[in-house]
């Protein structure tokens, strides 16, 4: 079967690829979001089916999936006047972190906060905005101090940069 090549005819369904392997098109969105239990045989058949229709499944359907953003957040301070990605220290920050994130499958979803603006990050993990998060610039603020406590008390993935607070 010839894959179809323009966007009138239409993608090539999850529908066909089941109808190929001989599987429901559940089967078929549990092995190409690599959720849920399916056995090696038939795994192998979805993903030859889906090989010869050229299939692609669509990244932000395979994030919903997962229940994953596939995002990294990278919370920056809002400095007025100031071009943060021409200063060496964020430069190179940046650089790194994008590279390694990129390594391990994630996008950068750049944050930037405001001084004086609510560091609610907890919500950027409710929304499924962000699956972990990098938060440069923290104050020693009582404000800042109560939204790490909350990442920390729900179990969500931070970390802080060039800054420690104790406890």
């Amino acid at each position: 079967m010839k894959p179809k090549q323009n966007w009138e005819e239409g993608l090539i369904r999850r529908r066909e690829v089941a109808r190929l392997a001989g599987v429901s098109e559940a089967t078929v969105s549990r092995v190409l979001n690599g959720v849920g239990p399916v056995k090696e045989d038939t795994r192998e058949r979805v993903l030859a089916a889906a090989r010869q229709l050229n299939y692609v499944p669509s990244a932000l359907a395979q994030r919903f999936a997962r229940s994953k953003s596939g995002n990294l957040g990278v919370i920056l301070p809002l400095l007025p006047k100031v071009n943060l990605f021409s200063t060496y220290y964020f430069s190179e920050i940046l650089s790194g972190i994008g590279v390694t994130a990129k390594e391990r499958g994630y996008d950068l979803l750049l944050l930037f906060r405001k001084p004086d603006e609510s560091r609610d990050y907890a919500n950027l993990f409710r929304t499924q905005k962000v699956d972990g998060c990098i938060i440069l610039g923290a104050q020693d603020v009582p404000g800042e101090r109560a939204a790490l406590a909350e990442l920390q008390e729900g179990n969500y993935p931070f970390c802080l940069v060039n800054q420690r607070f104790d406890g």
